[in-house]
């Protein structure tokens, strides 16, 4: 019998696969793009995004989903001012305000204005964290879960480590670096509050009903280095780790920029895998050098297809060399995945996904 997506990446997390590395492709972007502009298929509709898959023959990689919320125990206003969605936290300390602002040109938003926007943020920031709690929301995975079948493995999101979440979410890079020049003490008891309030979550993320769970940093060398990692993220990353692994998952994170210099740090922590990875042309390493780089004969890498490839902008000439080099050196590799770094693009070309599935089997044989 044929195994299906699922079986063949929990196999490759456990053992390693056989020499037909599994094939996802994260088309959330180009599914909720396609909803906006309202000329998605019907039957790919909502839920119907796991029939995409099943069409494209690619496993099923959803967004990762939180099996929590978080809430805020302050006085807090949102509002809709289109096209920005503005939040303010009313604290002691005072007022920490944030813009998501639509952007309807790339079919995405993005954050405008950040809760801190200097070092004279802090007291605030340390307010809301001391008063921020997890709920559970279970349900949530449950429901992935429904609708991922046997196409894949629901991948339950736990939090950004405290700093990338000062980078991605709550400051900006520019904003948090300062902060930790201007006011370190300020600043590592901010992160270390903000990571024991994280054990809430992590303690949900271990019951939640799916053995894949991603640490989704976002991290890239040009902004981090293995120095700067393993200083403000390395520990938190093996801790967690372990308490994962301990409760039957296997741990990704998500590294969709540059490599060089810092994947083999994030491999050293003993995460189980590293997903989002992006080669040349688009990347700083070539497919073939993911394992060198990564040093850890163990991890699982998880990528090799640049997204943009997928678009008109690249010759099919080009768009079917990469793919053949990803497939074979990966083939190769017990330890890999097939997949988009890091997401098939709105104007991605569903006729290139499947032309993936189409190349694997004529590299790897019909499984």
């Amino acid at each position: 019998m044929t195994p299906s997506p699922r079986e063949t990446l929990l196999t490759t997390f456990a053992n390693g696969h056989a020499g037909r590395p599994a094939w996802f492709a994260d088309l959330s972007y180009w599914h909720s793009a396609h909803t906006r502009l309202g000329d998605l298929e019907p039957r790919w509709a909502g839920d119907g995004i796991a029939q995409l898959h099943r069409e494209m023959g690619c496993g099923l990689y959803l967004a990762p989903t939180e099996p929590f919320r978080i809430v805020f125990d302050c006085d807090s206003e949102q509002r809709v001012e289109p096209p920005h969605t503005i939040t303010i936290h009313h604290t002691p300390h005072g007022d920490l305000r944030e813009v998501i602002t639509d952007i309807p040109e790339a079919l995405t938003w993005d954050h405008t204005e950040h809760l801190l926007k200097s070092e004279a943020d802090l007291p605030a920031l340390q307010w809301l964290v001391e008063h921020m709690r997890y709920e559970p929301d279970i349900e949530a995975i449950e429901h992935r879960l429904a609708i991922t079948g046997d196409l894949g493995v629901p991948v339950v999101c736990a939090p950004r480590s405290p700093l990338a979440r000062l980078f991605v979410v709550w400051a900006g890079i520019e904003a948090a670096s300062l902060a930790l020049f201007a006011e370190p003490d300020a600043m590592r008891h901010l992160l270390e509050t903000l990571d024991a309030k994280d054990d809430a979550a992590y303690e949900l993320c271990r019951r939640a009903p799916s053995p894949l769970v991603m640490i989704p940093d976002n991290l890239s060398a040009d902004v981090w280095g293995s120095a700067f990692f393993r200083q403000h993220a390395g520990k938190v990353y093996r801790r967690r780790a372990a308490e994962l692994r301990a409760a039957g998952k296997f741990v990704v994170t998500h590294l969709d920029g540059r490599m060089r210099g810092l994947i083999g740090a994030v491999a050293e922590t003993g995460i189980s895998g590293i997903e989002g990875l992006t080669p040349t042309p688009l990347g700083d390493l070539a497919v073939d050098q993911l394992r060198d780089a990564t040093v850890e004969p163990g991890t699982v890498l998880w990528g090799g297809i640049p997204g943009l490839m997928f678009t008109p902008h690249w010759s099919d000439g080009d768009f079917d060399a990469a793919v053949r080099r990803a497939i074979e050196t990966f083939a190769a590799d017990p330890r890999t995945v097939l997949g988009v770094g890091d997401q098939v693009p709105p104007d991605g070309l569903l006729s290139r996904v499947r032309h993936v599935g189409a190349l694997l089997a004529e590299i790897c044989g019909k499984s």
